[in-house]
């Protein structure tokens, strides 16, 4: 699935630099290697969704904003309040 900008919220892209600063900060303090990107081959694509989602048990979708619905495989319900959602796409096969 490939998405325009124009369907980007600031969320998703809250998430992107998040993981951006975190990748440098380990980086620097050499706990880890230099930070890898996923390849243009890579088959999974995931996605942050910090705030403003809904989960529908039932129907097994998750509601982004400006995306809508989005098929999932929820393997189990969570209990509570959740604070961060990542989430993957698959390609059909």
């Amino acid at each position: 699935m490939k998405y325009g900008s124009k369907k980007l919220t600031v969320n998703h892209l809250q998430g992107a630099t998040l993981n951006l600063d975190n990748a440098f900060t380990r980086f620097f303090r050499e706990k880890k290697g230099f930070p890898h990107f996923k390849s243009k081959k890579n088959r999974v694509q995931s996605f942050n969704a910090p705030q403003n989602y809904k989960v529908d048990f039932n129907n097994n979708k998750i509601y982004l904003p400006k995306i809508g619905g989005v098929k999932t495989k929820l393997h189990r319900e969570w209990y509570g309040k959740t604070l961060l959602q990542i989430g993957q796409f698959e390609p059909s096969t």
